[in-house]
């Protein structure tokens, strides 16, 4: 009996030296739950900037073009499975589901390819970027999105920063893509391809340089 209370006794006295140091810790909560506060308030935050901005004067004459349809309704879905993806890779093994970045990677590629078709189809001809109402209300709707974004990711432990970085920027940018579409009248793929998304596709390059500091644990 005695050799039975000593064991029990050198285990306890183990347990309590692994863990006397250790803090509680709160569970992430579920990835939909956690990354739905953040999407409804960016949704919210992107309404009121356009109204801010200006809506487009022919948005009703445009929410009856299929090809308009197809790009926000792209957008949207880049936008909402990155920003799931996200949240699942705020977990090491992401839930299990290591799938699911693939859903926003083949719709940004479709997104992509359709951007090809049209410049084959209108040309390539753009205007230069410069700091126009585009750019400007491109920055007032992604800024602090993006900066939510990144402060909820880093709540959780993510073993793929670069990919991380990736979905954060696709969700941004889809989420800003659709506001600036709602705002801006000017429909050419040199305008809406270059000016309206190079300003994210740069932001996500620098962040992707910095992704491995930007997660660390």
């Amino acid at each position: 009996m005695s050799t039975n209370k000593d064991e029990h006794k050198n285990i306890d006295s183990l347990i309590e030296g692994l863990s006397g140091d250790l803090q509680c810790c709160k569970p992430l909560n579920c990835p939909f739950k956690r990354i739905a506060p953040w999407a409804i308030l960016s949704a919210a935050y992107m309404a009121f900037i356009v109204f801010f901005i200006g809506i487009r004067d022919d948005l009703i004459d445009k929410s009856q073009d299929v090809l308009f349809l197809f790009e926000i309704s792209l957008a949207s879905v880049i936008s909402i499975t990155a920003a799931i993806a996200s949240s699942f890779m705020c977990s090491p093994d992401m839930c299990e589901r290591k799938w699911i970045p693939t859903v926003s990677i083949t719709s940004a590629a479709i997104f992509l390819l359709w951007t090809i078709v049209r410049y084959s189809v209108e040309g390539i001809a753009y205007e230069d970027i410069h700091w126009d109402h585009c750019l400007e209300g491109g920055a007032l709707i992604g800024i602090l999105p993006a900066i939510a974004l990144v402060l909820l990711i880093k709540k959780g432990k993510t073993t793929a920063p670069v990919m991380m970085v990736a979905m954060n920027t696709l969700a941004v940018s889809g989420l800003a893509y659709i506001a600036m579409r709602f705002a801006c009248a000017v429909d050419t793929v040199g305008h809406s391809g270059i000016v309206q998304i190079t300003p994210f596709i740069i932001s996500g390059l620098i962040l992707g340089l910095l992704a491995r500091k930007l997660y660390r644990w």
